[in-house]
């Protein structure tokens, strides 16, 4: 499996027009209704970076990817060849690419309410996050598993989340340094990773 990572600050105005003429005619109707420019970049920039992932894994041109959607709007290949996942968070965007069906999730670190836990952990995630060092970072570990878990099955947050204990399930692997969380999950336990920036 393969991560790419970026952070949209880094990408200039002209880098994302050119990006941009990239997307389907669909998915550009969709993104010129978005009235905040931020959030209008973000999904351009996150299309980009999928079509990158995918292209590099495939070994084919970027522009001759076509998506389509499956159940809960999930972005896929019609063809079946790769798998990928897209989360963002603050300036980062990341894609994960696999074989197998996989999910990712980021999210910037800053402070969380730890009493949220109680919605979507288990006994055994709520002992884990009370017993950590530091519970802001301990729970940012638990939701973004449970994020990438749920997101490589297509169905998103919507599944009740306390009938998972990423504690307890294989497939994971988690990075956490100082301005992020990020969690993938695939369904090759074994497998490895590399995470690449892009651009």
């Amino acid at each position: 499996m393969k991560i790419y990572l970026t952070d949209i600050n880094n990408i200039s105005s002209d880098e994302i027009s050119c990006w941009y003429k990239d997307i389907d005619n669909a998915k550009k109707y969709r993104i010129d209704n978005i009235k905040d420019i931020a959030n209008k970049n973000i999904r351009i920039v996150s299309d980009h970076l999928a079509r990158y992932a995918v292209s590099k894994h495939l070994n084919i041109n970027p522009k001759e990817i076509v998506f389509c959607y499956g159940k809960h709007s999930k972005p896929l290949l019609p063809s079946g060849d790769a798998y990928f996942n897209i989360s963002h968070s603050g300036s980062y965007i990341v894609c994960c690419v696999d074989d197998s069906p996989c999910g990712i999730d980021i999210e910037f670190i800053k402070q969380r309410n730890i009493n949220t836990a109680k919605r979507f952990c288990t006994d055994n995630e709520l002992q884990y996050i009370n017993n950590s060092e530091n519970k802001n970072i301990a729970l940012l570990e638990i939701w973004t598993k449970k994020e990438a878990y749920f997101k490589s099955f297509g169905c998103g947050i919507a599944t009740c989340l306390t009938a998972l204990d990423t504690l307890k399930t294989d497939g994971f692997n988690t990075i956490i340094n100082d301005k992020y969380v990020l969690s993938i999950y695939s369904e090759n336990v074994n497998n490895n990773y590399e995470t690449i920036n892009h651009p």
